[in-house]
Order: C-alpha cells, then sequence, then structure tokens
C-alpha cells in the first residue's frame, strides 16, 4: 500500500525556524518596549504589529498552513506603509524617524520574501 503523505522538506523548518528567530526577537523587544512605557508612537506600535504577525507567520509556516502567507504580506504592507518616514525631514520631536523608516523597509523586504517562500510551498502541496 502507498503512502499518500508528503515528508516535510528540511528547507521548511529552516526557514520557518529563522522566520521565527527573526521576528520573535523583534517582536519581544517591541512588546516589552510598549509594555513599559518607552515606545508610545503610533510607528512603534505598527512595526511591533508587523513583527507580532511575522511570528504568527512563522508558527503557521512550521504547522505547515496557508494562512503563513496572508500573515507574511500583513508584515510587508505594515512595513511598506512606514517607506514613507525614510524621506521625512528630522524633527527635534522624533530624530529618529529615517531609521523606523530603514526598520519598515527590512520589514517589508522580509515580509515578501517570506510570503514569496509561503506561496511556493502552498503551490507545492507542502502548506495545507
Amino acid at each position: 500500500m502507498e503512502s499518500t503523505t508528503q515528508k516535510t522538506p528540511l528547507h521548511l523548518w529552516v526557514t520557518g525556524g529563522l522566520a521565527l528567530v527573526l521576528f520573535g526577537w523583534g517582536a519581544a523587544f517591541g512588546i516589552a518596549g510598549l509594555v513599559d512605557g518607552t515606545y508610545t508612537d503610533s510607528m512603534d506600535l505598527a512595526w511591533t504589529s508587523g513583527l507580532t504577525f511575522g511570528v504568527l507567520g512563522a508558527v503557521t509556516l512550521i504547522l505547515h498552513r496557508r494562512w503563513a502567507m496572508f500573515l507574511f504580506a500583513m508584515v510587508a504592507v505594515i512595513g511598506l506603509t512606514s517607506l514613507g518616514f525614510l524621506v521625512s525631514p528630522q524633527s527635534p520631536t522624533s530624530p529618529s524617524l529615517p531609521i523606523v523608516g530603514l526598520n519598515g523597509f527590512m520589514l517589508m523586504a522580509f515580509g515578501i520574501g517570506f510570503f514569496a517562500y509561503a506561496r511556493s510551498m502552498a503551490r507545492s502541496g507542502v502548506l495545507r
């Protein structure tokens, strides 16, 4: 009798683990900043929510769920919305706006990359 289950490729575990570490570290740092009051900006909240979507995407990728595509797309969209801060002039009240824009660029790039990977895995039948 032939088995119909497909063995999980090793690269899925590696990619999921890498995404979990990458987004998990940033989300933990961001949530800690929101809890202790260090971060009060709405942009900090958006950045932390983008990282949290990344953690959820990594977990769903490891669990072989197609939801990973949607969650990584949300990471990319949140990163895209903060790209405008790259060209914002610095002000005395917000001297780190270009840094926020750079973080948004990284969120967008990683979100698009992990989205493309999850889409590829969904097309090949690894994600359910």
